[in-house]
Order: C-alpha cells, then structure tokens, then sequence
C-alpha cells in the first residue's frame, strides 16, 4: 500500500517505521491531482485533426489524398532522380513521374526507353504512377488535379533555374516543392551518365536502382541502328 495514503499508526504496525516525510506526500497527492483533471480536459475537448491527420484518415473526416508531380525529362533517370522519387512516395499518397517531350532538347534515348527505366526504378513503389507528357507542366497538373509539383535541386544553380519555372508554373495554379538533393548524389546527373556510357565507363553508381541493365542494352541497340 502507498505508506502516504495509510495513518502513522497503520504505518508502524504494518512494519513502515520510518517516517514519510509530509512534503513528499503533499507533492504526490498534487501530481494525482494534475493528472485527474488533465484526464477530464481530455474528455471534455474537442479534436482537431491536423491536415497530415485528415489526409490519413483521422478526426472522422472524408480522406484527402495527396498527388504531387515529379516532371522531367529523365534521360535516363539517375539515382539522383530516384532519391527525390523515393522521398515524396515517402511523404505524399500518390507520386506521378512524368516524362515531358521538350522538342527543343535532344534525347539519347526515345521516349519508350525512358518510361521503360521509369518503371523498373520505381516498380517497388506502389504509389508512383509513370507517365508521359508532349504539353505544359502546369496544363497537366491542372488537367489532373494535382496541385503541387516537386522539384529535385542540387545547387544554386538549379534552384535559380527552378525558380523561374516554379513562378510560371504557380501563376497557371500549380505550386512548386524545392526538395534539396542528398549530398551523396548532388553530383549525379544524366549528362554525366550519358558521357559515361559514350566513354565504356561503369555507371551502376549512377543510375536509378534496377536500370543498370536496361540502359545499357538500350544504348548498345542504339550503337547498332547508327551504324546500319
């Protein structure tokens, strides 16, 4: 039994013959006392689900799922890319990774290549969607109802580049999520994957994981068709 609780008689016939100090009980009785009433408050108050809490489904409310935009152009996808893939599957309920034809720049790799690499690197996230667009960013994002786009930055330059695009973009109703790149992989790039493979050089510690394979078979059957 609490000695606090029981009579200095009870205390000494029950064998407790030192002395409880008064302070000691005064100051449990008073930690009894917070909790009782911090036990009612709790009863009494009325939940607010924060907006991560209402998007999982608690507080009663409807589920709001969450969908951002990964664009790109993804020549090939790099393990540099797959990092900022893998980090918003992490945080949002869907991801789409969309390859973007940009007329204005010259692929290695056609596009069924480069959504054949999409797939495998994220074939084991099963909320990331691949697909592919020959529109706007912002025009597909609206057309889909997401209302973020995330954005993979390595270095100022990027981001002075990104911020440009993040301004047009949030003026047509898209806003963009800067995601700094992790320091393993800011000097990763498809460019310097590309050189790589022009060169005969391993890429493995480049590419996204599970296309190694893929990208290289793809180059070599490219190799071939240039020299027929």
């Amino acid at each position: 039994a609490d000695p606090c609780r029981q009579s200095r008689k009870t205390r000494v016939s029950s064998g407790l013959r030192e002395r409880v100090p008064r302070s000691s009980c005064e100051a449990g009785r008073r930690r009894g006392q917070v909790r009782r009433a911090e036990r009612g408050a709790l009863r009494n108050h009325t939940y607010h689900p924060s907006p991560l809490q209402r998007r999982r489904g608690r507080g009663g409310r409807k589920n709001v799922k969450t969908t951002v935009l990964l664009p790109g152009t993804y020549d090939p996808v790099t393990r540099g890319h797959f990092a900022v893939i893998e980090t918003a599957a992490a945080l949002f309920d869907e991801v789409r990774a969309v390859i973007f034809v940009n007329p204005d720049k010259t692929m290695l790799f056609p596009l069924s290549d480069r959504l054949e690499f999409l797939r495998l690197a994220t074939k084991d996230l099963p909320n990331v969607t691949v697909d592919s667009s020959a529109g706007l960013v912002a025009d597909y994002a609206r057309g889909n109802g997401i209302a973020f786009i995330v954005k993979g930055v390595r270095n100022e330059r990027d981001f002075a580049y990104e911020r440009e695009m993040a301004d047009w973009n949030a003026a047509h109703g898209a806003k963009t999520l800067f995601f700094p790149s992790p320091s393993e992989v800011v000097g990763i790039s498809s460019t310097s994957l590309r050189e790589r493979l022009e060169k005969g050089l391993p890429f493995d510690d480049l590419a996204a994981p599970g296309t190694s394979g893929a990208i290289l078979a793809a180059y070599r059957r490219l190799s071939l068709d240039k020299r027929d």
